[in-house]
């Protein structure tokens, strides 16, 4: 867990997540922060929302929203979610979320092989005052992979906690032929310079902590 204390006049920043990725690259920006598991239940709004976007936004303010009821009042929190996703041959949408599982894995990324799909990272950030939001996607075009590509690449990488079932960051770039992004570290789960824009808006600045040079 990440753990520092803030600036009086900033709130208390929590991230609404205990996700690995996610915390690697909140400590990028170089400010304070705490990592706790949201309460949430995802579930129900699975179910009920089939549109990705909308599914990802909504899961994204849950989490940050059911933080910030059990938490004191001065606190600012970030909550994001992440949903793959991939328009077939007859229209459909085929939604991707996290494999936890071999198979389940094995199946998604052969859905994906040789084909675009779309990796949407919605963001959340409320405090008891405020609230502010976005959404941000990339477009990846995978390569085409034999059945023995796909299983030699899930013993590699287990990427059994990600949005597609891959690791853009470890042996899941070589998956792909092509990628567009406005924010390649969205592609982890946390945008940053868009994040950055948000977090000023409610007093912080990256980089501002003075340290004694060694």
């Amino acid at each position: 867990m990440a753990d520092s204390k803030c600036d009086t006049k900033t709130p208390q920043l929590i991230l609404a997540s205990t996700s690995k990725y996610r915390q690697a690259l909140m400590k990028l920006l170089d400010i304070p922060f705490q990592a706790e598991t949201s309460p949430f239940d995802e579930e129900p709004l699975k179910l009920q929302i089939s549109d990705p976007m909308a599914l990802a936004a909504a899961l994204a303010q849950g989490k940050a929203r059911a933080v910030l009821q059990k938490s004191p009042e001065n606190i600012l929190v970030i909550g994001g979610d992440q949903v793959a996703a991939l328009t077939q041959s007859d229209g459909s949408i085929l939604r991707l979320g996290k494999a936890q599982t071999a198979s389940k894995a094995f199946e998604q990324l052969r859905a994906l092989s040789g084909k675009t799909h779309q990796l949407i990272t919605a963001i959340h950030l409320c405090s008891f005052d405020k609230q502010s939001s976005f959404i941000n996607v990339t477009h990846l075009k995978m390569s085409p992979l034999t059945d023995e590509q796909i299983w030699r690449y899930i013993e590699l990488d287990q990427p059994f906690d990600c949005a597609g079932s891959y690791k853009i960051e470890s042996f899941g770039a070589s998956l792909f032929e092509e990628i567009f992004c406005t924010d390649f570290t969205a592609i982890q789960g946390l945008p940053l310079m868009q994040l950055k824009k948000h977090l000023a808006e409610f007093g912080y600045s990256i980089l501002s902590r003075k340290r004694e040079l060694l």
